[in-house]
C-alpha cells in the first residue's frame, strides 16, 4: 500500500465513523485530526 492510498483509506474509515457519530469513534477522528495536523506540522 502506498502512502496516498494509507490515506485514502483513513479518510474512507474516518467518513464511515462520521456517519455513525458514536462518542468514541468522535473521540478517534479528534485524536486522528490532531495528530495529522500536528505530524503535517513537523514536516513543514
Amino acid at each position: 500500500m502506498t502512502q496516498a492510498h494509507k490515506q485514502q483509506y483513513k479518510y474512507k474509515v474516518t467518513g464511515d465513523s462520521f456517519k455513525h457519530k458514536s462518542p468514541k469513534d468522535l473521540k478517534i477522528i479528534t485524536l486522528f485530526i490532531i495528530f495529522s495536523i500536528g505530524y503535517l506540522m513537523s514536516r513543514v
